[in-house]
């Protein structure tokens, strides 16, 4: 018979795609940070000019990032997060 087990937290990262970084970025990250916890680590922000895809949603020039948490999170809340509207905008 198979034993259950709980997975160990994981770290949690976050890609974002982004409109006007300059002006939306510490917003977006204080809305991430009260969620997860304190960031730890933010990388550069770079184009993202690979499709126009989201531009008639998001506007024009995207950017792209990604942040990471110091906490370890719970795998077991990872679609409740993937799925949480009022984190998507």
């Amino acid at each position: 018979m198979a034993k259950p087990f709980f997975p160990e937290p994981v770290k949690l990262f976050v890609g974002l795609i982004i409109f006007e970084p300059e002006k939306n970025l510490s917003s977006v990250l204080s809305r991430l940070s009260s969620e997860f916890g304190e960031v730890e680590k933010l990388s550069s922000v770079i184009p993202f000019d690979f499709t126009n895809y989201y531009e008639h949603e998001m506007g024009n020039p995207l950017w792209r990032l990604w942040v990471s948490f110091k906490e370890l999170f719970d795998y077991g809340e990872l679609a409740t997060v993937c799925t949480s509207e009022g984190l998507s905008r």
